[in-house]
């Protein structure tokens, strides 16, 4: 059984506490707070089956007419919102391979859209996020990505500044990701190999941080064949 580390801050309250514990120990759904299990089989099936193309990014700075597609698994709303939610900001850990398999349905769509089989790699999580949570929750979906057959290479490094962006409108995301990204020492042996890559992310709102992403992989010569998101927002 895989032990899971609960980190208790002395200043949380007795109903906070009890409430992660729940969360942890699986006694409350963490979609609509029904007791038995950590997601209930109602709130698991409304999140599938809505996997879908959301739109393509253009990439005519690149080449001429480039267009790559975006697929999330589900819109960002509840009970997925509420699972991320879990996951990264009551620091629930264990919901990782929860969310993996979602992002998995995410990758199918982009197969049946064409794109070909791709090497993955994860937007870096931002490293005050990980001091923040006690663990890098990108890096334990890639793990999970990893145990259930998928190739996953860090490929990126981030150069984000410590703020946050869920404030932000698409113009001001758009120029806090300028330079948000350089590429890995990975990245130069997987150009030589020609990988076809596939980039990910946990949400996607304005796309600009993927679409960053996207373009700092293909100037350096990667070949971006797809991005994928777990959720992402509702067009407005």
């Amino acid at each position: 059984m895989q032990r899971i580390k609960l980190e208790i801050n002395p200043g949380m309250k007795p109903g906070i506490l009890s409430d992660i514990a729940d969360l942890v120990l699986g006694r409350r759904c963490v979609g609509c707070n029904e007791g038995g299990t950590i997601l209930c089989p109602e709130c698991d099936a409304h999140i599938k089956g809505h996997s879908h193309i959301a739109r393509d990014f253009r990439f005519d700075e690149i080449q001429e007419g480039l267009r790559i597609p975006l697929a999330v698994a589900c819109v960002y709303a509840p009970p997925m919102s509420t699972l991320i939610y879990s996951y990264k900001d009551a620091h629930v850990p264990a919901l990782a391979p929860v969310l993996s398999r979602y992002l998995e349905s995410a990758l199918d769509e982009l197969s049946t859209s064409g794109v070909p089989k791709a090497t993955l790699t994860p937007i870096p999580t931002r490293s005050a996020a990980i001091r923040r949570r006690g663990f890098d929750a990108m890096e334990l979906i890639s793990r999970n990505l990893i145990k259930r057959g998928h190739v996953v290479e860090h490929m990126l490094t981030d150069n984000r500044t410590a703020g946050h962006s869920k404030a932000l409108d698409s113009r001001s995301r758009s120029r806090e990701v300028q330079d948000a990204f350089a590429i890995t020492p990975t990245t130069q042996r997987l150009i030589k190999k020609a990988n076809p890559i596939i980039i990910f992310d946990d949400v996607t709102t304005t796309g600009s941080t993927l679409k960053e992403a996207a373009m700092t992989l293909m100037q350096a010569g990667v070949q971006i064949v797809g991005v994928a998101a777990i959720a992402g927002a509702r067009k407005r």
